[in-house]
């Protein structure tokens, strides 16, 4: 069975070609005038095919990682509305939990009331 092993120096070929392609995708997407989407991710496909061509001695990996950087950012964006969906649903139900239990020690307040005026 044939083991994953990683040397230092596979992991900085890896990390250069990570690198690489994400200070060119910052770099592009703060372009101006604005660049198409559609064109830094062909651009940075196309880099990351030839980056893990030369560094990585795959061109499959640097085309994936390439994929990464581009939608890594949209990931993240969509993760952090999904994050913040759950933050908002948080506060409501624990509003809603915070109103039921305040309804409910009030009407339990009540009934010791009627008890006590009952015993009187």
């Amino acid at each position: 069975m044939a083991e994953l092993q990683m040397s230092i120096y596979d992991f900085t070929r890896l990390a250069s070609l990570l690198g690489i392609l994400i200070i060119m995708n910052v770099f592009l997407n703060q372009w101006e005038p604005k660049i198409k989407q559609q064109y830094i991710a062909t651009f940075i496909l196309a880099t990351g095919l030839l980056t893990g061509f030369f560094i990585a001695n795959s061109m499959v990996f640097g085309f994936v990682t390439a994929g990464f950087v581009i939608f890594g950012e949209s990931m993240m964006n969509e993760i952090n509305k999904l994050k913040d969906c759950f933050k908002i649903l948080d506060k409501t139900i624990d509003k809603e939990i915070e109103k039921n239990v305040k309804i409910r020690v009030n009407q339990m307040k009540r009934e010791i009331e009627k008890e006590r005026s009952e015993e009187k």
